[in-house]
């Protein structure tokens, strides 16, 4: 009886420890929100058209960009995957994240047609391109 508690409770703090070792892999909120942020933007960057054909960009492919957002957050691609599948379970906090993402994208677009006289964008437009 007494071993049969004891394993209970190595196996509880055996279980306990790989927990601790997971979350400290997982990115905070904030810095989570940074780095989809830049993702998505390197992600645009390296896929429009624009740019892909600028001969100082045809060196970039989106692989290498992404790598790039990775060493500008000092990050690996274990933790953000861990992170994405750990807020990814969190549907209601991952939405909210999301969210901010895409008002920090329109507060840059506005931003820019200010400053540049560039033609808005209508909302609905935003919304189809809005990932659900």
């Amino acid at each position: 009886m007494r071993f049969s508690i004891l394993i209970f409770i190595i196996a509880l703090f055996i279980g306990c420890n790989k927990s601790e070792k997971n979350e400290q892999f997982i990115m905070k909120p904030k810095k989570m929100i940074d780095v989809l942020y830049d993702v998505h933007l390197a992600e645009g960057i390296a896929t429009h058209r624009d740019f892909r054909g600028a001969a100082d960009m045809k060196k970039y492919t989106t692989d290498e960009m992404f790598k790039s957002v990775l060493k500008k957050h000092d990050i690996t691609i274990e933790m953000f995957q861990k992170s994405l599948y750990h807020y990814g379970r969190k549907t209601k906090e991952f939405d909210k994240m999301y969210q901010q993402v895409l008002d920090r994208f329109n507060k840059e677009r506005e931003k820019l047609s200010k400053k540049d006289n560039l033609p808005e964008l209508k909302e609905e437009k935003l919304q189809e391109a809005a990932p659900r």
